[in-house]
């Protein structure tokens, strides 16, 4: 399907989730290169999986939104995970809070991933 052809709400959706590798690219960046320290495996997996998706959603929309569904809601929990089993985040000691401000927004973009594909799908 090409881009012009798609409903509004499937093209917020396809770039919501390229806007949702921000968050994990920051992190890992910010985490490596100021604090010297490394993350978990699954950091580095979150934004290689927005694009994949992405990818699908061009070829197969409705497969693509579906993912973005499925993957928005893991991606939620995933980032309230470490927190829940006291994995200590660079940045989060270093700014005193609990959750690392980019996993916040990677959650809050999650969020609006999931609302555009539901609505894109339904139009679809």
């Amino acid at each position: 399907m090409k881009w012009k052809d798609l409903p509004s709400n499937a093209k917020t959706a396809l770039i919501l989730m390229l806007l949702s590798v921000i968050p994990g690219l920051a992190g890992i960046s910010i985490s490596a290169f100021i604090f010297g320290q490394g993350v978990p495996v699954f950091v580095y997996i979150l934004p290689i999986i927005w694009v994949i998706l992405f990818l699908i959603s061009l070829k197969r929309l409705r497969l693509g939104l579906m993912g973005g569904i499925v993957w928005g809601v893991m991606n939620l929990f995933i980032s309230i995970i470490p927190v829940m089993m006291g994995v200590e985040n660079p940045i989060a000691k270093a700014l005193d809070i609990p959750i690392c401000p980019f996993a916040l927004l990677g959650m809050i973009l999650s969020l609006a991933v999931i609302y555009f594909c539901v609505s894109a799908y339904e139009e679809v």
